[in-house]
C-alpha cells in the first residue's frame, strides 16, 4: 500500500485512476483535487493505492483534514470539537469488486489510525444495507465507532419519457395546484422565462446564481451556492468539463430562482436550489423544478435524478426510490479521539430522539420554516 499526500503524487496515479469506474463526481480526480486545494481545513490529500497479489488494484480517494464534528440544536451550533480525520470521498473506494476487497480497503484505512497520522476515518453516507457498511462494521471494534449518528435517506427518481408521466405519481390536487401556480405566475408578471445558464458565459452563471443565493436561508446556514473559493472553483471546473446544468428563472428580466446540478454518466445530481424569498408565495421553486425535470425526462443521456441525501418535502414527493445511509466514523484507539467520539455520540443520540419525536408533526414543519425565515431575515439585515 502507498499513500499519496501531495498533488504531484496524486497526479502520478491519474492513469490508473482514470482506468477505473468512478460512479460519483466527488471521486473524480480533478474534482477531488479542487476540493483539496480550496476546502478550508484540508491538510493534504490522503489517497491510498492498494495492490494485492492476484487482485485488482484499488484506489481509496480521501483527504486528511482538521474535521469539525458540530454539536447542534436545530440550526444553532453549540460546540465545534475537531479531530485530524481522513475523509473518504463519496463512493470513493475505486476498483473494489468483492466484499473481501472492501474489507481490505477498511483495513488500509485503519492502518492510518494505528500509525498516528489521523485520529478518525469517515466513510461518508454509506448505505446501511451495503457491502461497504458490513465491511466497515466487521472491520472495526464497536467502541471505536461513533454511535448515535442519525441515518439519512438518499432520494432518487428514475426518469420516464415525459414530465406528465413523472407527475402521475402525485395527487390530482397537487398537479392542479402546480398548474394553477404556473398560470398565476405568468399572469402576475410581465415576463417569466426559464433559461439554461450553463449555455452562456461563466461569469454570467456565477453572477446570477450569487444574486439569488445571497438572499436564501441556505446561505445563512453556510450551505448551497457559494462565492467562496471552493464554490467558485467547483462551479468553474463543472462548467469547463461540461457537467454543469443550471436552470434560472428570470422575472421581469431579473434572476429569481434556480435549480442546478451536475451530470456524471447517466445520473444528474441536484445541488442545493435557491429562490429569492420575495417570490415565496409565487411558487417559483416548483416552477423551475418542473422546467428542469421536463427537460431531463426528454434527455436520452439522463436516466436518473439524484436529489441527494437529507429530508426535504420535494424529495419525498418526486423521488421513486430512496436508500438509507449513514456516515461511518471509526476512531483511533487513543484517549482523545475516544472521548470526543463519546461526547459527539451522546449529543447525536439526543438530537436523533428529538428529530424522531417531531419528524411527522406539523409543529416541526412550522418550526423549520420559522428558523429559516429568521435566518433569511438576518442575512438580509447583514
Amino acid at each position: 500500500m502507498t499513500v499519496a499526500t501531495t498533488t504531484e503524487q496524486v497526479e502520478a496515479l491519474r492513469p490508473l485512476w482514470q482506468s477505473m469506474s468512478v460512479s460519483n463526481l466527488d471521486a473524480d480526480i480533478d474534482y477531488f483535487l479542487a476540493v483539496v486545494a480550496h476546502l478550508p481545513g484540508v491538510i493534504a490529500p490522503h489517497v491510498l493505492s492498494v495492490e494485492r497479489p492476484g487482485r485488482p488494484a484499488m484506489i481509496i480517494v480521501a483527504r486528511l483534514e482538521r474535521h469539525v464534528f458540530p454539536v447542534t440544536v436545530g440550526y444553532t451550533e453549540l460546540l465545534r470539537p475537531h479531530l485530524k480525520t481522513v475523509v473518504v470521498s463519496f463512493d470513493g473506494i475505486l476498483g473494489a469488486q468483492s466484499e473481501d476487497d472492501l474489507a481490505a480497503a477498511v483495513l488500509a484505512l485503519r492502518s492510518t489510525l494505528r500509525s498516528g497520522r489521523a485520529d478518525a476515518v469517515i466513510l461518508q453516507k454509506v448505505g446501511l444495507q451495503s457491502a461497504l457498511h458490513r465491511a466497515a462494521v466487521a472491520g472495526s471494534a464497536r467502541v471505536t465507532r461513533i454511535g448515535g449518528i442519525a441515518a439519512t435517506r438518499r432520494w432518487l427518481v428514475t426518469l420516464p419519457d415525459t414530465l406528465d408521466l413523472l407527475l402521475e405519481g402525485r395527487s390530482v390536487k397537487a398537479r392542479k395546484k402546480a398548474h394553477y401556480e404556473s398560470r398565476r405566475l405568468r399572469r402576475t408578471y410581465d415576463s417569466v422565462e426559464v433559461i439554461r445558464l450553463d449555455r452562456v458565459e461563466l461569469e454570467r452563471v456565477l453572477g446570477e446564481i450569487e444574486a439569488v443565493a445571497r438572499t436564501t436561508y441556505q446561505r445563512a446556514l453556510g450551505v448551497g451556492a457559494s462565492e467562496s473559493a471552493l464554490g467558485r472553483a467547483l462551479t468553474t471546473l463543472s462548467f469547463e468539463r461540461g457537467w454543469l446544468r443550471v436552470w434560472m428563472l428570470h422575472i421581469d428580466g431579473s434572476p429569481a430562482a434556480f435549480w442546478w446540478g451536475n451530470q456524471h454518466g447517466d445520473t444528474f445530481s441536484v445541488d442545493t436550489p435557491g429562490f429569492d424569498p420575495r417570490y415565496t408565495k409565487d411558487g417559483v421553486g416548483t416552477f423551475v423544478l418542473h422546467a428542469m425535470l421536463d427537460e431531463l425526462c426528454q434527455d436520452p443521456t439522463v436516466a436518473v435524478v439524484d436529489f441527494g441525501h437529507g429530508y426535504a418535502e420535494y424529495k419525498e414527493r418526486y423521488a421513486s426510490q430512496s436508500v438509507e445511509q449513514r456516515d461511518v466514523i471509526v476512531l483511533a484507539a487513543r484517549v482523545r479521539p475516544l472521548l470526543t467520539g463519546q461526547f459527539v455520540a451522546l449529543l447525536a443520540t439526543v438530537n436523533r430522539m428529538a428529530y424522531r419525536l417531531l419528524r411527522n408533526r406539523s409543529f416541526a414543519t412550522r418550526l423549520r420554516r420559522t428558523w429559516r425565515a429568521r435566518l433569511t431575515e438576518r442575512r438580509g439585515a447583514d
